[in-house]
């Protein structure tokens, strides 16, 4: 007797629906929406510094990025980029909220988005010095962009401040934690496609952020 094994008629529908769902929520998150900068959200500053850097993908995948890529790199690197880029995004939003322009265009997180991407998605390895390097330069970035606003005041800058460390910070942690504890070939091919998907969403906006100014 000759068994044979069918998937269930569903598993094909819902497979094929996983990249549909991705295209969609991509278009949907690079839809042009108003900026919610400088407590903007009438939840109070420290509540609106710890959404600030959820609600914008510019700011959270580069973040995602590079969490992702010091769980790959274990050791020393996964706490000592961590800080770094958390450590440079607070000062980056100081800056911006005492109006200290350091010249960061938005093109800069595209660009991080894009670089930390890849190299989660190839694990590369670089450097120590250069590591480093890189991930205050990018939480440079991350903190100036959004905050940097001339025309926007908020009332309590250090509850602002304190609500973007704790939620950056809070993400760093779980992410890196989670890729250093779980080393599974699947858990770490996952890593690596999320790693691609960062990095090709940045080209894409990239892409058309060129494609618009020129």
């Amino acid at each position: 007797m000759i068994r044979t094994s069918t998937a269930p008629p569903c598993f094909g529908r819902s497979s094929r629906a996983i990249p549909a769902a991705f295209a969609a929520g991509v278009v949907i998150w690079l839809h042009p929406a108003p900026a919610l900068a400088h407590g903007s959200l009438a939840v109070g500053d420290f509540y609106s510094g710890m959404l600030h850097p959820l609600l914008h993908f510019e700011t959270l995948l580069p973040t995602l990025a590079l969490a992702l890529w010091s769980g790959q790199l274990g050791g020393p690197h996964s706490w000592r980029l961590p800080l770094a880029f958390l450590g440079a995004v607070l000062v980056g939003t100081v800056a911006g909220i005492l109006e200290v322009d350091l010249y960061v265009g938005s093109a800069s997180l595209r660009l991080s988005m894009l670089v930390l991407g890849l190299l989660v998605a190839v694990q590369g390895k670089l450097p120590a010095a250069l590591a480093l390097t890189m991930a205050l330069i990018f939480g440079l970035f991350e903190g100036q962009t959004h905050t940097y606003d001339p025309e926007a005041k908020i009332e309590r800058p250090l509850l602002f401040i304190a609500g973007v460390g704790s939620s950056i910070g809070l993400i760093l942690f779980h992410i890196v934690t989670r890729v250093v504890r779980y080393r599974a070939f699947w858990v770490q091919t996952a890593v690596r496609v999320v790693g691609s998907w960062i990095a090709a969403t940045g080209l894409l906006v990239l892409a058309l952020k060129w494609g618009v100014d020129k």
